[in-house]
């Protein structure tokens, strides 16, 4: 029986994101070999960076 773990927004952050393979890889593990609990704030917070349309200057 795996121990389940809190997930932290950044661990769905990096799971998406190309630009940092290694942190990917993990971050990917994470979420698939665990047992991952995730709270509201955590789902608010990963739709917020994901679609929030940030304007360049």
């Amino acid at each position: 029986m795996s121990a389940k773990c809190f997930i932290d927004s950044n661990i769905f952050i990096y799971a998406f994101c190309d630009k940092m393979a290694s942190k990917q890889v993990i971050a990917k593990d994470i979420i698939l070999n665990g047992s991952p609990t995730i709270s509201v704030q955590v789902i608010n917070e990963v739709y917020s960076r994901s679609f929030s349309s940030r304007k360049a200057k």
